[in-house]
């Protein structure tokens, strides 16, 4: 399966960064954006970097919808409405793409 598709979606996610952050302007919410940030960079440059092997690949794929979903509630809680939505809303679904992948193709792997 091609994985070019979700992970050009990711890099669409990340173009704004953590620059709409918390109005309030919490310390710890922009911290947590730079590593959800650099969270999502890594798993996408994972999922790039991944062989053709199914097993290999399943793992790629599992670490990428744990990462989607651990991401999604930082957006969630650290960003400005509408934008924490949106993002939220988008991560989850990567990771609900990914986890179909998962599903249809990683049984047992």
């Amino acid at each position: 399966m091609d994985t070019t598709r979700p992970i050009l979606a990711l890099v669409a996610i990340l173009s704004a960064g953590a620059a709409r952050a918390d109005p309030a302007g919490d310390v710890a919410c922009k911290r947590d954006l730079l590593i959800a940030e650099s969270a999502v960079g890594l798993s996408r440059e994972r999922l790039e970097k991944a062989g053709e092997a199914l097993p290999e690949r399943c793992r790629v794929w599992r670490q990428h919808v744990a990462t989607m979903r651990r991401t999604s509630a930082s957006f969630r809680r650290c960003l400005a409405t509408p934008d924490k939505t949106r993002r939220a809303a988008e991560l989850n679904a990567s990771a609900a793409e990914f986890d179909g992948l998962v599903r249809d193709q990683c049984l047992g792997r």
